[in-house]
């Protein structure tokens, strides 16, 4: 990877320490083509999660952060967020939510959906 390190995504998974280990390669590969596509640093706040701290945090405990295909960016910045979307949606991203404070994108299956927060 060019962008992020196994420190910083085992930093930003919950439930687990090796959360690095855990993430599918071919989502770890478009998160780091994202990075690059957006020309300015993303700081990852959720990569993956497992079930168990999904389901104790009152979630389904089946989200795309629990099979290791999603990230969740840091964003403040509406001008930021609108060149995260739009990257991810050009590199096949299929899962794009937006909130205030971060962006997140997944690799889903099927049709590609978007979401507010």
């Amino acid at each position: 990877m060019r962008y992020f390190t196994e420190k910083e995504i085992n930093n930003a998974s919950y439930g687990c320490l090796n959360g690095f280990e855990r993430m599918n390669e071919a989502a770890l590969d478009m998160f780091d083509q994202l990075r690059h596509a957006c020309g300015f640093p993303l700081t990852p706040t959720c990569m993956f999660r497992t079930s168990r701290w999904d389901l104790e945090k009152g979630r389904s405990g089946n989200s795309k952060h629990t099979e290791g295909l999603a990230a969740d960016f840091a964003c403040d910045d509406a001008q930021k967020r609108a060149v995260i979307a739009r990257e991810a949606f050009r590199l096949g991203f299929s899962g794009i939510g937006i909130h205030k404070d971060f962006v997140h994108v997944d690799c889903r299956e099927g049709a590609a959906v978007m979401w507010l927060y």
